[in-house]
């Protein structure tokens, strides 16, 4: 399982191996928010291999466009954008990975 945090959650479940993708548009504004991701879960399930992509754009218009393949710790979350805002504050994109358990 994919989750990823800042301007709202997005979150993916898939297999390892299995690439799978969800988008969101706001009607209101236009603005639309993909990701697309890929895990593959190492052999002691301590690692998984995720390739994603994440898109923000607001009509046609591309704000932001990322896309990388780390290797990540199950269970802990890495920042992938973060950015400045007018008040001082940083706003940050970032992502968790985790493994379910699949019960009978």
């Amino acid at each position: 399982m994919a989750t990823v945090r800042g301007n709202g959650e997005l979150r993916l479940i898939s297999r390892s191996g299995i690439k799978c993708s969800i988008e969101i548009t706001h009607p209101k504004s236009n603005q639309a928010r993909s990701f697309q991701v890929e895990l593959a879960v190492g052999a002691t399930n301590t690692y998984l291999d995720v390739a994603y992509a994440y898109h923000d754009r607001i009509g046609e218009k591309v704000m932001k466009s990322i896309e990388s393949d780390p290797t990540m710790v199950v269970g802990e979350s890495i920042k992938f954008s973060e950015k400045g805002k007018a008040d001082g504050t940083k706003e940050a994109v970032e992502m968790k990975v985790e493994i379910m358990k699949h019960q009978h």
